[in-house]
């Protein structure tokens, strides 16, 4: 209740989760609010702008861009969240485990990591689609190859300094094993920063996946991706600039959401910027 009460006082952050509301309602009510079947080509129709029958004009193909778009909506957010969601099943135990144990796997997974940051994050994505060839799930897989290293560190921090807390020893000496105070103690206590870190990191995942799909790695035609949209309409940016104006607004949209989000996160779960 207190993190809502800090939450709504926060107005840049109840405007993100209003953003986001309504672009995550869109696209769950997709098949009821298009117009149109997102693949449907009319060519005669191609490149027109708003019409009655075509509230924001249609693209290269004749296709309705407002139908791709509501579409494309449920395509991003899966995209986006799965990208960090794999990142965070395989960067949190990890952390937790280096951070805990400490010794040689904590040098060791560090040193990888480092390796990995070290790479020029879009150049190692590239390198991991070319390996697995191009496709939506290959490039989510890339990108949270990607994102993994930043959450082990974060885990790995937040674990230093919560193995050094005074109810550690007391968990230790009445024999609960290490899992369980990996999962009862030191777990809880890092996450209010994890959560944070996932609300800011989807909206970059967004643009990396829309990247990639832009480069023709990731979504492939016809599935009515942003990415994938922005790459088909670039030809046309002059005699038809809607066809890239409408999913470069629904990508800045989309992470400006997620941003104001995670900052309004941040201050309410963080006590030293929560503002009494």
């Amino acid at each position: 209740m207190r993190l809502l009460k800090r939450l709504k006082r926060n107005y840049l952050a109840v405007s993100g989760a209003v953003i986001l509301t309504l672009i995550l309602s869109a696209g769950l009510l997709a098949p009821w609010l298009a117009p149109h079947d997102p693949n449907e080509c009319v060519l005669r129709n191609r490149a027109q702008g708003s019409s009655a029958e075509y509230p924001l004009g249609t693209d290269e193909l004749g296709r309705c861009m407002l139908s791709r778009l509501l579409y494309g909506a449920r395509l991003s957010f899966v995209t986006g969240l799965g990208t960090v969601l794999m990142a965070a099943a395989a960067g949190i135990p990890l952390g937790l485990a280096a951070g805990y144990y400490g010794g040689w796997f904590d040098n060791s997974l560090m040193g990888i990591m480092d390796v990995l940051l070290s790479v020029p994050y879009f150049l190692l994505a590239l390198a991991i689609v070319a390996i697995l060839g191009p496709g939506l799930l290959n490039s989510m897989i890339a990108i949270a190859v990607w994102t993994l290293p930043g959450y082990v560190r974060i885990t790995r921090a937040c674990v230093l300094e919560v193995r050094e807390k005074e109810y550690i020893e007391p968990a230790r000496a009445i024999g609960h094993s290490d899992l369980a105070i990996l999962v009862r103690h030191v777990f809880p206590n890092c996450l209010s920063t994890l959560i944070v870190q996932t609300s800011l990191r989807v909206g970059s995942a967004i643009v990396s996946v829309a990247a990639l799909s832009f480069l023709g790695l990731g979504a492939q035609p016809p599935t009515p991706e942003w990415g994938a949209m922005l790459n088909s309409g670039r030809v046309y940016i002059r005699t038809a600039p809607h066809i890239v104006t409408y999913p470069g607004l629904a990508i800045f949209t989309s992470v400006l959401g997620f941003n104001l989000v995670g900052d309004g996160l941040r201050d309410a779960l963080d006590p030293r910027l929560r503002r009494l």
